[in-house]
C-alpha cells in the first residue's frame, strides 16, 4: 500500500498510531506528522491533577501502600474531546436554528414490531397476508413484506424461541382481519406447543388438531382431499386449470384453504411414516386452492421432495447455519438472535426482516386473553359464516345431534340417517320409499332395537301423517316405547299377527300398484310410507309355515318394493342354508343388514376376507355394519343418553 501511494515503502515502517507521512505533488512536499488524538478525556481548568500511590518497601520487597491520592468526583468527565467538539458544534446549530441534515442511513430494524396492518387497505386479487417489515440497505428502503398465500406454499425454519408460532398467529390474524370465512377457511395442525388451539373458534379456522387427534388428522386430509377433487371437476368445468385463473375469471365461490402445520418433523414421525398423505397436498392442492404453511425447527430430514413445493421460504434465527443455505440458494448471510428476526426473499434478494408482534402481552396469559377477545370480536363481524368444520363422529352420538346438525340430509320425506359412517365420516341416508328389505342381526344389548326407534322417531319428527307403523314385537317389550307414537297404527306381542299384518299392508301396496301400472302417475304422491317391524324371532317360523302369508311377504319385498313400503325384521345371527325357513331365504336373497356385532361374526353372508381385516377392531355399543349387496359401511348409530340400549 505505501508503494502504491507514496511510491515508497516508507509507511510500511510506520508503528505508531496517528503516525502518518504527507505528500504533497511530486514531493514538494514530503513530511513526517502525527495526527492530533481527539479520543483523549475533556481537559478542565482542575484537570492537572493526576492519581497516585505511595508504598512501603520492607526489607523483604513486600510493598504497603500507605497513601492513595484519587481524582475528586466533581472533577471525573467521561467524555472525549471529540464528544466535546459534536456536542458544541450541535448546541451551536441548534442555538441558530439550522435544520439538521437528513440521515445517509435509514435507522436500524427494531427488535420488537407491533402488529400494524390498515384492514381498510384495499384489497388486491390475489389473498396475500403482511408478516412483519424488510430492510434492503442497498436500495435504502424498508417496506412491509408480505406473502401471496394464493400462489405458493410457505415454508417456515427457526429454532426454538425464535417466533415460528408467533408468525403463524400473524399469518391468522393478518387473514381474518381482511377476508372473511367465505373467502379463507383455515385449518391447524399443531404438533408444538397446542397454542394455536386458541383459534379453535374462530369463524374461519375449520378445526385445529394436536397429536393425540388422530381420528380428527385422518378425518382432515380426507375433507381436503375430497376437496381437491370437487374443486378439480368444478374448474375443469368452467375452463379453467388452477384457482388462481378461477379467481382472475372473477369466481369466487370458492376459498382459499389454508393448512397450517407447527412442527412437521413431529408429524412425520407420529402418523406419516408408512403413508405420507401430505406430500400429496404439498405437489397438488395449490392449483386448487389449498395453501400449505409449515413451520420447522429446522430443514434436516425434511429433504427436497418437500422444499421443492414451497416457493416462499422464511428462515428465523438457527443454530444451524447451514440452514440458511437448505431453505436459499447462494446464501451466505446469517440471522441475528433475536425473536422475530429473519432472512427473506424479495426481488431475489436475501435480506433481513422483522416480523410482527401478533398479540401485544408480557406473559404468554395475557397473550391468550387478547387471541380469546380477537377470536370474539372477528366472530361477532362475520356473524353466520363459518368455515367447513374437520368431519368428526361424537363420542356420543344422539338423535337430537342428527337433526341439529346434519338434518339438512334428512330434507326429502321418507329420508332418514342410520348413522355416521366412520370411513367418510359422512351420515349414512336410507330412503324408506325405496328401502325395501332390511334385516336387523347382532348380539345382546348392542344397539338393535335403539337403532330401529331412533328411525321411527325421525320419521316422525319429519311428517307424522306420511308414516304408518306396524310393530310386532317379542315378550321382552323392546320396542313398547314406540306404541305411543302417532305413527304406529298397531303394536302387538303375537306372533301370529304378523301374517295380518302382511296380508292388509300387501292388499294396500296392491292396489297402489295397479293404479300406478293404469297410468296414474302422481298416485303415490299422497300416500304415506308403511312400515313393517318384526322384532319377534317367532314370526319368522309363523309367516314361513303359512304359504299364502309367505307370497304376499315376497310380494312386499319385490314387485312393491318402490309402492313406499318398508320392512324391518329382526333375525339371529346363523348360517341360512336350503333347510331354513322361508322368511331367511328371503332375507338372504335379498342381502341388505345392519348387523351389530364385530364383523369376523357374521354368520348371515359371506363376505370378502378385505372387509374382515380391514374392520378388524372390535365395535363399540351403538356401532354396526351396514351390508347392501358389495356395499359395506361401518356406522356409528344414535343412541339415548341414560337409556337401556337393546
Amino acid at each position: 500500500d505505501s508503494n502504491e501511494v507514496l511510491k515508497s515503502p516508507l509507511a510500511a515502517e510506520i508503528k505508531e498510531p496517528g503516525r502518518a507521512y504527507l505528500q504533497v505533488g511530486n514531493n514538494e512536499r514530503f513530511e513526517l506528522l502525527q495526527s492530533a488524538y481527539s479520543g483523549a478525556s475533556e481537559k478542565l481548568e482542575s484537570g492537572n491533577e493526576k492519581e497516585f500511590t505511595i508504598f512501603q518497601v520492607g526489607s523483604a520487597g513486600k510493598r504497603i501502600p500507605i497513601f492513595k491520592k484519587k481524582k475528586t468526583a466533581g472533577n471525573f468527565r467521561s467524555k472525549t474531546q471529540l464528544e466535546a467538539i459534536v456536542d458544541y458544534v450541535h448546541d451551536g446549530f441548534a442555538a441558530m436554528q439550522k435544520r439538521q441534515l437528513d440521515d445517509i442511513c435509514l435507522p436500524a430494524l427494531e427488535r420488537i414490531i407491533n402488529y400494524e396492518v390498515d384492514p381498510l387497505a384495499e384489497l388486491k386479487e390475489a389473498i396475500t397476508v403482511e408478516l412483519g417489515i424488510f430492510d434492503d440497505p442497498d436500495n435504502q428502503l424498508q417496506d412491509v413484506y408480505e406473502v401471496d398465500l394464493s400462489r405458493g406454499n410457505l415454508f417456515i425454519t427457526g429454532s426454538s424461541n425464535a417466533g415460528k408460532t408467533n408468525l403463524l398467529q400473524t399469518i391468522i390474524r393478518g387473514l381474518a382481519e381482511k377476508y372473511t370465512p367465505e373467502e379463507v377457511n383455515i385449518y391447524i395442525i399443531d404438533f408444538a406447543s397446542r397454542f394455536l388451539k386458541n383459534f379453535d373458534k374462530l369463524a374461519h379456522v375449520g378445526g385445529v388438531v394436536t397429536n393425540s387427534e388422530d381420528e380428527k388428522l385422518k378425518n382432515l386430509f380426507k375433507l381436503l382431499y375430497s376437496t381437491i377433487e370437487e374443486r378439480k371437476e368444478k374448474m375443469i368445468a368452467c375452463g379453467v386449470s388452477s384457482f388462481t385463473a378461477y379467481r382472475e375469471a372473477g369466481m369466487t365461490d370458492l376459498p382459499l384453504i389454508v393448512v397450517m402445520i407447527d412442527n412437521l418433523t413431529a408429524l412425520r414421525e407420529l402418523y406419516l411414516m408408512d403413508q405420507d398423505d401430505l406430500i400429496g397436498l404439498c405437489r397438488e392442492g395449490l392449483s386448487s386452492g389449498v395453501c400449505i404453511v409449515v413451520a420447522n425447527g429446522g430443514t434436516s430430514g425434511i429433504g427436497y421432495k418437500y422444499l421443492s413445493n414451497f416457493a416462499h421460504r422464511i428462515a428465523l434465527f438457527s443454530n444451524d447455519s447451514s440452514t440458511y443455505g437448505d431453505l436459499f440458494e447462494h446464501c451466505r448471510e446469517t440471522v441475528e438472535n433475536i425473536p422475530g428476526r429473519a432472512l427473506v426473499e424479495v426481488n431475489k434478494e436475501h435480506l433481513d426482516a422483522q416480523t410482527y408482534l401478533s398479540f401485544e402481552g408480557e406473559k404468554e396469559i395475557d397473550r391468550a386473553n387478547s387471541i380469546r377477545s380477537f377470536v370474539s370480536e372477528m366472530n361477532t363481524k362475520y356473524a353466520g359464516m363459518s368455515a367447513k368444520r374437520i368431519p368428526l363422529i361424537p363420542t356420543t352420538l344422539t338423535r337430537q345431534y342428527l337433526e341439529d346438525e346434519l338434518g339438512f340430509y334428512m330434507s326429502l320425506p321418507g329420508t332418514t340417517i342410520a348413522g355416521l359412517d366412520y370411513a367418510t365420516v359422512e351420515p349414512l341416508v336410507l330412503d324408506y320409499t325405496t328401502l325395501g328389505l332390511l334385516a336387523i342381526s347382532g348380539r345382546e344389548q348392542s344397539g338393535k332395537a335403539n337403532f330401529i326407534k331412533s328411525q321411527i322417531h325421525m320419521l316422525a319428527n319429519q311428517n307424522p301423517d306420511n308414516i304408518e307403523v306396524y310393530i310386532c314385537d317379542s315378550f321382552n317389550k323392546k320396542l313398547e316405547s314406540l306404541r305411543t307414537s302417532p305413527v304406529v297404527k298397531e303394536y302387538s306381542m303375537l306372533p301370529d299377527k304378523s301374517i295380518e299384518i302382511v296380508e292388509k299392508v300387501e292388499a294396500e301396496m296392491a292396489e297402489r300398484y295397479a293404479n300406478i301400472s293404469s297410468g296414474v302417475e302422481d298416485y303415490l304422491d299422497d300416500k304415506p310410507i308403511q312400515i313393517i317391524i318384526f322384532n319377534n324371532s317367532d314370526i319368522i317360523s309363523t309367516l314361513s309355515a303359512n304359504r299364502t302369508a309367505m307370497d304376499k311377504f315376497k310380494n312386499l319385498v319385490d314387485r312393491y318394493k318402490k309402492m313406499k313400503v318398508a320392512i324391518l325384521i329382526s333375525v339371529e345371527n346363523q348360517t341360512i342354508g336350503y333347510s331354513s325357513p322361508e322368511v331367511l331365504k328371503v332375507v338372504r336373497d335379498h342381502p341388505q343388514y345392519m348387523f351389530f356385532d364385530d364383523l369376523n361374526m357374521l354368520k348371515l353372508m359371506d363376505l370378502p376376507l378385505k372387509y374382515v381385516r380391514a374392520y378388524s377392531k372390535p365395535i363399540e355399543i351403538g356401532d354396526g355394519y351396514f351390508v347392501r349387496e358389495a356395499f359395506l359401511a361401518k356406522v356409528k348409530t344414535p343412541i339415548d343418553v341414560g337409556k337401556v340400549i337393546g
